[in-house]
């Protein structure tokens, strides 16, 4: 057999090479595979962020009671009492920012076991 019959026969550097080839693709397609899902892992996590954001910010744009209650009525009999004024005192809930409380923009909605 001559020499170059011995060299086209020899096929060790083209599976070498076969095997360079598959081995560049699969670090290829995981590094496309990992971009993807660490794109989508950051993506999730930025709108976690957005909907906690959004949950404090309406937290702390509420108010809660503060103190006691006081109730001035009219009349001297409870069962037809009418009753003339409340009074109570409110703070921002969780340390919030500082409310608007000029008419027309705050809601103060009353209900016991007769008014709901």
């Amino acid at each position: 057999m001559s020499f170059t019959q011995r060299i086209f026969r020899d096929q060790r550097g083209i599976t070498g090479l076969k095997t360079a080839i598959v081995l560049i693709a699969f670090v290829v397609v995981s590094s496309v595979f990992a971009f993807a899902a660490l794109s989508t892992g950051l993506f999730s996590s930025d709108k976690a962020k957005e909907t906690i954001q959004a949950g404090l910010a309406e937290t702390r744009g509420s108010m809660e009671l503060k103190g006691s209650v006081i109730l001035e009525a009219d009349g001297t009999s409870t069962a037809t009492s009418v009753a003339t004024s409340i009074a109570f005192q409110v703070a921002n809930a969780a340390g919030g920012n500082s409310i608007d409380l000029t008419p027309g923009k705050t809601l103060i909605k009353y209900t016991d076991q007769t008014h709901k």
